[in-house]
């Protein structure tokens, strides 16, 4: 398998992977490969190497360059063919280029190009006047933070202000932001885990035959036999089959050499789940199975078991760091329940989240909701805001680098004493040291100095503050000119400081008054201390100044990618379909997941099933499906033969784990 690896964007919203005689497509806004690839070279690229390409570019101007060797070939992007009279000699027409052995080239974007060598050095080229500058090469490691400082393979210019720089044989690539001239944080990451379809560096796409091997099994007198025969399998492996073709796996499976009864009762007491009394007994059973599957070098080892009980135990179990998959009797009901178990056996969880399979799934999913929601915040006055949630959390936020502190959200109780410690209505800070919080029809008041709650607190809102509301207040901010401003539903009062109440003909009505804002339930509202207030609603907010008094232009705008570090909750809205996510391993909450529809007595089957959990004081409204997208979801659906493409990383992953790596010895 060749180690030649490049990367082109082209003009038409893909980028064109290249390794040994094959490219794979890839969509740029979709984030993976498209269908059907890779595919070879020559059938596809007139004009082009058949094989080893070392670098390409898109030099912007309907042209784009590819090198091999000593040697360059200029494509016509929109005959998509190469020129006639190529490939010609690099020395020839690259004035201060190298003359060969180019590892990656990209355009910048700004009249440049860089080109990267075998090594540690790179030269910038100037589009305009078709020659290198003046003082390079220069070293990588002097002039590109964060990135690494040799044998980049190949780069890329996403369009949106990012470059993409890759090192195929070390799996691993780094995002680099183009404007502040450097490495995004968090990288190099694994190109295995987050370019969905492209090659990783271990494992070409092509078929991989896995072995399987089957043990029927009875107790050592040999009763409590196991019922199943060769054909019952088949039909299950044919299943498997289908669904992970577009992994590139194929089950093999001949009854005549693959076939085995043994007497056992230790391993005959395999069992999908604890037995209550039995556990001593399944754990024997579980590390007896083990032991006989590692004697089965190669292959898939599937035991069929009566189980601890009575009567045979059903259903199956596997897990991707044992090595077998525990399998009952076949029913004929669906033949899909050893595919199921073959995802498990490769790394794959249940597809819906099982955070919610409890009693009462509605009450946990409107909590966890309101957990992602904001419903108070404060300026501390000391370069520092505070959020709470709907809950019982908060989260320190820095306002000088615009970012959330590390290490939170943390729990109210264990950093604020005599606070309440969860479902705060409202906060704001009074610029005499004390800050007040309100909920539901009382108040605290909080020392900033000696970080506690003042004694005697909580008191009643309306034995204290005159011409407020006595309960439930939405949000609260000091304006700082004296006055503080209180709202709730779609009303406000307007408070005086200094004389310590209400402003008299108030309340009044949102829409009248504040130009721009929303018109009713604000969730959180801080005055920024720099002449803007900021306004929470749900998932989104709005920036206000305060001297123009109105809203700024371009607001309301959404809370996720402009706070760091801060809640977002992106399921507030109305008929949000949160279920059926067929892009991840594992759907995250909130999942009613699928005990939810069997115990209703619905049919997870029935794609026409929409069930709705409100929450209306919250503004919660959503409308759940059954996830039943594909092979890890529910068994019983027989006609799914769907895996997605991040589960197809996830097994290529655990194929190269030492106690996967036997299935695919050879076939690297």
């Amino acid at each position: 398998m060749s180690n030649t690896f490049t990367a082109i964007e082209w003009d038409n919203g893909k980028v064109y992977f290249f390794k040994g005689d094959k490219y794979i497509r890839y969509d740029i806004v979709a984030d993976r490969a498209d269908g059907g690839y890779p595919k070879l070279i020559k059938d596809h690229w007139p004009g082009l190497w058949e094989k080893d390409i070392d670098a390409a570019i898109n030099w912007g101007n309907g042209k784009a360059y590819f090198f091999k060797g000593n040697r360059y070939i200029r494509y016509d992007i929109v005959r998509d063919r190469a020129d006639r009279g190529y490939p010609k000699k690099i020395k020839d027409h690259w004035p201060g280029l190298w003359i060969e052995d180019i590892d990656a080239a990209i355009n910048w974007g700004n009249g440049k190009a860089y080109f990267f060598n075998m090594g540690d050095k790179y030269i910038r080229y100037n589009i305009v006047t078709d020659r290198a500058d003046r003082g390079y090469p220069k070293k990588i490691k002097d002039h590109w933070p964060g990135l690494w400082i040799e044998d980049i393979d190949a780069a890329i210019n996403w369009g949106n202000g990012k470059a993409y720089f890759f090192r195929f044989k070390e799996n691993d690539y780094i995002r680099y932001d183009i404007a502040a001239d450097r490495a995004d944080r968090g990288y190099p990451k694994a190109i295995s885990n987050h370019w969905p379809g492209l090659w990783d560096r271990n494992i070409d796409p092509t078929m991989l035959h896995l072995r399987i091997h089957g043990i029927k099994c009875a107790d050592s007198d040999g009763r409590r036999e196991r019922q199943i025969i060769p054909g019952d399998v088949q039909q299950w492996i044919t299943t498997a089959n289908a669904v992970f073709r577009s992994a590139g796996l194929v089950f093999d499976f001949d009854p005549s050499k693959d076939w085995e009864f043994i007497k056992n009762t230790t391993i005959n007491n395999l069992a999908k789940k604890t037995v209550i009394g039995l556990k001593a007994k399944q754990e024997r059973a579980k590390k007896a199975a083990n032991k006989c599957a590692k004697l089965y070098v190669g292959k898939i080892v599937i035991f069929f078991t009566y189980g601890p009980q009575a009567a045979p135990g059903g259903g199956g179990h596997s897990g991707h760091r044992g090595y077998y998959v525990k399998m009952s009797g076949f029913s004929g009901i669906s033949t899909k329940g050893l595919a199921h178990e073959f995802g498990h056996y490769f790394g794959l969880p249940h597809t819906f989240a099982k955070y919610f399979n409890e009693a009462d799934p509605e009450r946990e999913i409107i909590k966890y909701l309101k957990s992602k929601l904001i419903k108070a915040v404060i300026n501390w006055g000391n370069g520092k805001a505070y959020f709470f949630n709907k809950g019982d959390k908060y989260i320190r936020y820095d306002i000088a680098t615009d970012r959330a502190d590390r290490g939170y959200p943390k729990k109210i109780k264990d950093h604020w004493p005599g606070l309440w410690e969860k479902d705060i209505d409202a906060a704001v800070n009074w610029e005499n040291g004390k800050a007040y919080f309100f909920k539901g029809d009382k108040y605290i008041r909080y020392n900033i100095v000696t970080d506690r709650a003042d004694r005697g607190y909580p008191k009643k809102i309306k034995d204290h503050w005159p011409g407020l509301w006595e309960k439930d207040i939405d949000a609260a901010i000091n304006w700082g000119n004296g006055k503080a401003y209180f709202f709730k539903g779609n009303r406000y009062i307007r408070y005086n400081i200094v004389t310590d109440r209400a402003d008299r003909g108030y309340p009044k009505k949102i829409k009248d008054h504040w130009p721009g804002l929303w018109v009713k339930d604000i969730d959180a509202v801080i005055n920024w201390g720099n002449g803007k207030a900021y306004f929470f609603k749900r998932n989104r907010y709005i920036r206000y100044d305060i001297i123009t008094d109105r809203t700024d232009r371009g607001y309301p705008k959404n809370i996720k990618g402009r706070w760091p570090g801060l809640w977002y909750n992106k399921y507030s809205t109305l008929n949000d379909i949160l279920d059926g996510d067929q892009h991840v391993v594992r759907d995250t909450p909130p999942d009613v997941g699928k005990k939810y529809f069997i115990t209703k007595g619905l049919d997870p089957c029935d794609e026409t099933i929409n069930v709705v959990i409100q929450s209306p004081n919250d503004g919660i409204d959503i409308a759940f499906s059954p996830d039943r997208h594909n092979v890890m979801s529910y068994d019983r659906c027989n006609d799914i033969y769907q895996i997605s493409q991040d589960q197809i990383r996830r097994i290529r992953e655990v194929l190269l784990e030492n106690n996967r790596k036997h299935l695919i010895v050879g076939q690297l």
